[in-house]
């Protein structure tokens, strides 16, 4: 890195805190003009960088996002490949998502799921993005004396989402029939159409655990809600927001066909 420059770091491997506070100007400046090396820096690598040391480039002028935002297109697609395999009948799984041999084509299941899986990674990550931006640009840290930096968005809004998902998977493990409404409104919304289609929402309620659904559903609200109203939201936002699904909910049916 010290003889290289670039638009565009991605950071895609070596040892946690490679890049720190201690070695950011030499590693990510340039030593003799003292200018940056690089204009964006997009985390391919869990903690490559320490949190001091990205404030630090952020402040020199570097768009950075952070690790935790940048690879969670990975976190979407592995979850959503369990969940196929926790929802669908064994036989089913094995027929439609899965090759016979190592030399015949992936079943057209398989290659429509793969673009359903692509289709949340881009809309999850159009969200996080969103949602960064937005903070850094609108909300400013508590003393009023800067908008707060890309790196500590993202910190902030995963504590508020999981402050949310936590608070939401109380009330799931309640098992109050009131809420039955919620779960399964907000699963015709999270589960991928192909899946509803196929199994239908009473199979996949039937084989999947209930631990995974209430945790798919309080990642949904949590994520759909939090992303759509900021840092700076309050209760009643999440009211109207609750209410609002209530009613688009009323009288849906589970779809039928792609």
């Amino acid at each position: 890195m010290e003889y290289f420059s670039a638009d565009l770091f991605i950071p895609c491997g070596g040892r946690p805190g490679t890049i720190n506070i201690g070695n950011v100007d030499k590693t990510m400046f340039n030593p003799e003009t003292k200018e940056l090396k690089f204009k964006y820096v997009v985390e391919g690598a869990n903690l490559f960088l320490t949190d001091d040391a990205r404030r630090y480039l952020e402040d020199a002028g570097v768009q950075l996002f952070k690790d935790a935002s940048t690879n969670k297109g990975g976190v979407t697609s592995s979850s959503m490949e369990v969940f196929a395999a926790l929802c669908m009948d064994t036989a089913d799984h094995d027929k439609f998502l899965c090759s016979r041999d190592e030399t015949s084509a992936p079943p057209e299941f398989y290659e429509q799921y793969v673009q359903e899986i692509l289709a949340a990674v881009r809309h999850n990550a159009k969200m996080e993005f969103n949602g960064i931006w937005k903070t850094n640009h609108e909300v400013k840290y508590p003393d009023g004396s800067r908008y707060i930096r890309k790196t500590d968005a993202t910190i902030l809004l995963s504590k508020k989402i999981n402050d949310m998902q936590s608070y939401i998977l109380g009330v799931l493990e309640e098992h109050d029939p009131e809420n039955d409404w919620m779960v399964r409104a907000v699963l015709r919304r999270c589960v991928p159409r192909l899946l509803l289609v196929h199994c239908g929402l009473d199979k996949i309620v039937e084989n999947t655990p209930e631990a995974y659904l209430n945790a798919m559903v309080a990642t949904w609200i949590a994520d759909e809600f939090v992303y759509s109203n900021g840092l700076q939201t309050s209760e009643f936002a999440f009211f109207q927001f609750m209410r609002s699904l209530e009613e688009k909910s009323e009288g849906e049916v589970t779809p039928s066909t792609m």
